[in-house]
C-alpha cells in the first residue's frame, strides 16, 4: 500500500524501519509506543496513557523514562495526570491547562473542587504561580515568603554593588530591611 502511494507521490524510495521477527510483542509495544512520542508531539494527558499502558505492560518508570528520552520525574508527574477529574483531564487533552497547573491541582484531594479551581484558572487564564497562590489559601498554608521584582538601572545597581558587603547586593538589601522592619 505504502508503495503505490510513494509511486503516486512521485517518490523513488519509502521511508520504512525494518522490524527484527525475534524481537518479543511486547518490547515491540514499548518500542512503536515510545516511537509515536517522539514521532508526533502527544497532549500530556495522552503522553500519560501511553505511559500507564507502559507500566501496565510491566515497563518500570526507569526503563520508560530511558526508552523515551525523559528522566524519570518527568515520567512520574505525567503519571500523576491521570489522577485528575474527568474534565480536567480533558482540559489538558485539549492544552487549555497546563501539565503544570495540574501539578498544584493535584495537592486538592477534592476532584469537585479540583474542577472548580481548574474553570477559574482557564477562565481568568491564571498563570502557575497565580494558581499556586490559590491553591496554597485553599489548603490554609499562607506563603514563607513574597516575591516582590525591582528594576535597577545600571548606574543604581553599580552604586549599590559599590556599598554593599564584598559586593553582594541581595545581602545589603535583606540587612537593610532587617533594620528597618526592627523599629
Amino acid at each position: 500500500m505504502r508503495l503505490k502511494a510513494a509511486k503516486k507521490a512521485g517518490l523513488k524510495t519509502v521511508p520504512a524501519v525494518e522490524i527484527d521477527p525475534t524481537i518479543p510483542e511486547e518490547k515491540l509495544l514499548e518500542l512503536s509506543l515510545a516511537e509515536n512520542i517522539h514521532r508526533q508531539p502527544l497532549n500530556p494527558y495522552d503522553e500519560a496513557e501511553t505511559y500507564r499502558i507502559l507500566r501496565e505492560k510491566g515497563v518500570k518508570q526507569k526503563d520508560l523514562a530511558t526508552v523515551v528520552s525523559k528522566k524519570r520525574p518527568y515520567i512520574s508527574k505525567r503519571l500523576r495526570l491521570l489522577r485528575l477529574h474527568p474534565k480536567i483531564r480533558e482540559m489538558v487533552r485539549q492544552r487549555t491547562l497546563g501539565p503544570e497547573h495540574c501539578q498544584e491541582l493535584l495537592k486538592i484531594k477534592d476532584q469537585e473542587l479540583q474542577l472548580k479551581i481548574a474553570e477559574e484558572a482557564v477562565n481568568q487564564k491564571l498563570p502557575v504561580h497565580s494558581l499556586r497562590k490559590r491553591v496554597k489559601e485553599i489548603l490554609g498554608k499562607k506563603p514563607k515568603y513574597q516575591l516582590i521584582p525591582i528594576r535597577l538601572t545600571i548606574e543604581e545597581y553599580e552604586k549599590l554593588k559599590q556599598i554593599a558587603p564584598q559586593g553582594d547586593i541581595k545581602q545589603l538589601i535583606q540587612e537593610t530591611i532587617k533594620k528597618l522592619t526592627k523599629q
